[in-house]
């Protein structure tokens, strides 16, 4: 199981060659064995960041988000009370961005590898991750 940050969620379905060979490779597998997770904070961060102008598509963002609900082997995982604790729980985490802790709680939850650039959450050793 793999969870997608934002940016690589992104990046995957629009910029694919933003990410590297490695966070490809590891994406193409969980396609097949339909292991792909983005948490629904990711969601609510790519609203935020269209609402503030900061984040566009070719599309409008709801689309771009039902679209990929309606690909099979992606699950949406929405935060509940655990992960929600989990995330504010996490020691020597050094991220203090609520939507990136809780993406990263989300992880650890299904004890997936998180797919992200982040240099910050590489740090947490709690969590496994990859980019490149």
């Amino acid at each position: 199981m793999i969870v997608l940050d934002t940016h690589t969620w992104i990046w995957w379905l629009t910029q694919p060659s933003l990410l590297p060979k490695k966070a490809k490779n590891v994406i193409h597998e969980a396609m097949k064995n339909y292991q792909i997770a983005i948490s629904s904070m990711s969601v609510w961060e790519i609203a935020m960041l269209c609402a503030k102008g900061r984040l566009e598509f070719a599309i409008p963002y709801r689309e771009f988000i039902r679209q990929t609900e309606a690909l099979a082997f992606v699950q949406f995982i929405t935060p509940d009370n655990n992960i929600f604790l989990n995330s504010v729980e996490m020691v020597d985490y050094p991220v203090k961005d609520p939507a990136d802790r809780i993406i990263m709680a989300t992880a650890n939850h299904l004890s997936a590898i998180l797919i992200t650039r982040d240099e910050a959450m590489h740090t947490y050793r709690q969590v496994r991750t990859l980019w490149g």
